[in-house]
């Protein structure tokens, strides 16, 4: 197994490490972890194998250039994904599952931010901080000889849509569109309407913290009681303040 990037907390690191230890001690499992790359949260993930007693299966590869990293690939079997959502930041895109299904590696991770739009049905994603959930994906994925070579196959015939080339394309006849479209005005009339009609349109936006609400502030992206029930307030009011627009 793999995890590549920058070794943050929010991309779940030692989330990694406890899957490699209810593969190897829980499960008898012949596996190993390499994180590749540096950061703040590598000393933590690292103290967490000694801890494990998985040290042994944990290797640390610093930054890699292209051909060391497409080598990485290639002797990989399944490349992580946990990343974890905060109230400021959810994963964006996430280019280690586009370069993994390339090599032929299989994708496990979390269902977060933009990982499930990214990585598509080849990839097995289980809801976000469920590590027990994620450890079970990446038993069955290593375990399967079936299943690993279905979503192998899967990923492969993915990974030539997902070029620069291709995405580059995409994204200058995204603005040639807009441009020619002009200004429209928003369809529907509610905010709790037009959000339908966007996710109608544009697909469910990513989740952050387990809420698909798109709050502006960041404290309404946290999950705690009074974060909801402002969040609801909130809501409610756009929709009064709708109503009373439309009636007038």
């Amino acid at each position: 197994m793999a995890l590549v990037g920058r070794m943050v907390r929010e991309k779940g690191v030692c989330d990694a490490v406890r899957v490699l230890e209810f593969l190897h001690v829980g499960k008898g499992m012949d596996v190993e972890l390499v994180l590749a790359g540096s950061g703040p949260e590598l000393t933590a993930a690292l103290a967490l194998g000694r801890e494990l007693g998985v040290n042994d299966r944990v290797e640390h590869r610093e930054w890699l250039e292209a051909p060391q990293l497409a080598d990485l690939y290639r002797e990989t079997h399944v490349v992580l994904t946990p990343s974890r959502s905060t109230a400021t930041w959810a994963e964006q895109f996430g280019r280690m599952i586009v370069e993994g299904q390339a090599s032929g590696c299989v994708i496990v991770g979390y269902d977060s931010g933009s990982i499930s739009e990214v990585g598509g049905s080849p990839a097995l994603l289980v809801r976000e901080g469920d590590i027990g959930s994620l450890a079970e994906a990446a038993a069955l994925v290593l375990s399967d000889p079936d299943e690993f070579q279905a979503r192998r196959r899967s990923g492969l015939a993915l990974a030539p849509e997902r070029t620069w080339t291709r995405v580059g394309r995409k994204q200058a006849e995204l603005y040639r569109t807009a441009l020619e479209a002009g200004r429209t005005p928003l369809k529907g009339g509610s905010p709790r309407s037009r959000r339908r009609i966007a996710e109608a349109e544009f697909g469910r936006p990513a989740e952050a913290l387990g809420q698909r609400r798109p709050f502006a502030l960041p404290y309404l992206r946290s999950p705690s009681t009074t974060s909801r029930v402002l969040g609801r307030a909130m809501d409610t009011l756009a929709e009064v303040r709708s109503k009373i627009r439309r009636a007038g």
